[in-house]
């Protein structure tokens, strides 16, 4: 029993280093990876173009509206000066897009599609058959390689990615 004892005594505090160790050393791994992401280049946002609330008036007129509305326009500030507003209609166009995740290595080649105003669209197909991809084109998570994606026209790069926060389009 004494033996035991001592051999326990003696071999405790071995066991309880090891272990701390390897927590240090996860913790270590887990530290390196937040620090990679603090490390990482922050997005660059171009756009200009913002969702607003608006008034519709009867002539067609729009103006932008500090107060909820329940009517959302583009604002389109121009290099002169001048502001147009658009309004949201909810036209979605993926025209001729090529898009791939790395570099060289195209998942999609020359894609069109397109969602009227009111119009409900189903992405169907087998996995890995791109319906997740052109979502997140649409979203913008991903910028694309070639072609043209617009909402209402405009081109989605010109649109702030603030705006997308604020996007649901009219069913």
């Amino acid at each position: 029993v004494s033996f035991l004892t001592l051999n326990k005594s003696f071999n405790q505090p071995i066991n309880q280093v090891s272990q701390q160790s390897n927590a240090i050393i996860m913790a270590l791994a887990g530290a390196e990876r937040v620090f990679d992401l603090l490390d990482e280049a922050p997005e660059v946002d171009d756009g200009y173009v913002t969702l607003v609330n608006a008034n519709i008036a009867p002539d067609g007129t729009i103006t932008e509206s500090a107060e909820r509305t329940g009517h959302w326009a583009w604002r389109h500030p121009h290099s002169n000066g001048s502001l147009t507003y658009t309004e949201l209609r909810g036209d979605v166009r993926m025209v001729d897009v090529d898009f791939g995740y790395e570099e060289g290595k195209e998942v999609l080649h020359d894609v069109s599609v397109y969602a009227e105003p009111g119009q409900k669209v189903a992405f169907v197909g087998a996995t890995g058959a791109g319906k997740t991809t052109i979502t997140n084109l649409i979203n913008r998570f991903y910028d694309i390689a070639d072609g043209k994606i617009r909402y209402d026209g405009i081109n989605i790069n010109k649109i702030k990615t603030v705006s997308y926060t604020h996007l649901t389009l009219p069913t």
